[in-house]
């Protein structure tokens, strides 16, 4: 188990036992890594339990390849199965910690077009990401292009001022809170074309 407070005291003796050294964790590995590789493929019927489970074991494996000191092996493995077990925010918050923006800049991307459809939360995290990307990179027009998608999506007295304050630094404030209250007022997004195109 990732979280501490969810293991037996047994189970936490045992995995912080300092006799347990790198190449007992490489063993680990890869027992995890020939369980990983054989587990039945995600049909429509087993999707929520198989993944939840993929997902569990591929965490355990994470944590073994830390502990083997094979680090470099966690974004291959989580880049590989990005798709099929939607674990993006995870491997976006790896590469951004690891100081590899682009490559986290283009998880979320594909992240969001993957899930958009069909979990929006995922994909709204997804986007808060590429927001805080932006804010690194002082990119002040995306930043405000994401707060405006933020309050289209949510609108709220906070994304209304989150907006605002977005607009503001890059001095088009007016005719921002012009769209944004004609949205408030009529429902109709002032970046999505009308019924004439």
């Amino acid at each position: 188990y990732k979280d501490k407070a969810k293991r037996s005291p047994l189970i936490e003796k045992l995995l912080d036992d300092p006799r347990c050294g790198p190449e007992d964790w490489r063993q680990v590995a890869a027992a995890l890594e020939q369980r990983f590789a054989a587990a039945p493929k995600i049909s429509s019927r087993t999707r929520e339990t198989s993944s939840y489970r993929q997902t569990e074991l591929q965490g355990r494996l994470m944590s073994a390849y830390r502990r083997s000191g094979q680090a470099e092996k966690i974004v291959p493995l989580l880049e590989r199965d990005a798709d099929r077990l939607g674990n993006y925010s995870q491997l976006v918050d790896l590469l951004v910690e690891t100081g590899d923006e682009d490559k986290a800049r283009h998880w979320c991307l594909h992240g969001f077009a993957r899930t958009v459809k069909e979990t929006i939360g995922v994909a709204e995290r997804l986007q808060e990401r590429l927001r805080l990307i932006a804010e690194r990179r002082q990119q002040h027009d995306l930043v405000a292009a994401h707060r405006a998608e933020e309050f289209f999506r949510h609108p709220c007295l906070a994304s209304y001022q989150e907006l605002q304050g977005a607009a503001e630094m890059l001095g088009c404030w007016p005719q921002v809170r012009k769209g944004a209250l004609g949205y408030l007022e009529s429902g109709r997004r002032p970046d999505m074309p009308t019924k004439k195109g």
